[in-house]
């Protein structure tokens, strides 16, 4: 079922950006990544430009930008939707972690030097004393350190990507809402 994007769901960034275009897809890519909208919900780029005080242009350059990075879906007579997981875009985001963990791993176990090794020994200490969203947050820090350590741009880049989707669909799976 679509629903239409409530007016509420945007947030102004603090920081400035270097096009409007750019400010708007942050705007919408946090909303998308924060599960302030949710799959299903149709990004009505009128309101968009209306509550981010923009044209309509920016806004359909950066709704093109996130249909390319799989969180919006063009639908006939809808528009833009925000995009959910089917069974086997999860499966395939398990499958890439792994692969880029391990690719990260291998390259940081060469690479690191002992400035990155201190910074991992940190996070896993603060991790084993933390629960729930704190754990998730250390979570990526560290595979974030791992891949600086690692040294490969890449690598670090596409685990970033990949990684987004997971946080994702850890904050929808707790919303018990993951599918499209």
């Amino acid at each position: 079922m679509l629903t239409v994007m409530a007016m509420d769901k945007l947030k102004l960034p603090k920081r400035s950006f270097p096009t409007k275009q750019a400010m708007v897809h942050h705007c919408l890519r946090e909303a998308i990544l924060d599960c302030r909208l949710m799959p299903g919900d149709r990004v009505v780029i009128d309101e968009v430009a209306r509550q981010l005080s923009v044209s309509i242009i920016p806004v359909r350059e950066a709704v093109h930008q996130l249909q390319s990075e799989r969180l919006v879906d063009m639908r006939p007579h809808a528009g833009p939707v925000v995009t959910g997981f089917d069974d086997d875009a999860i499966a395939e985001i398990f499958t890439l972690l792994e692969c880029l963990e391990i690719a990260c791993a291998r390259h940081a176990v060469v690479r690191a030097d002992e400035d990155d090794l201190r910074e991992l020994e940190r996070i896993v200490e603060q991790m084993e004393r933390a629960d729930g969203d704190r754990w998730e947050e250390l979570n990526s820090r560290f595979h974030a350190a791992m891949c600086a350590a690692a040294r490969t741009t890449r690598i670090a880049e596409a685990f970033s990507r990949v990684a987004s989707d997971w946080e994702r669909l850890y904050r929808l799976r707790l919303r018990g809402s993951a599918r499209p």
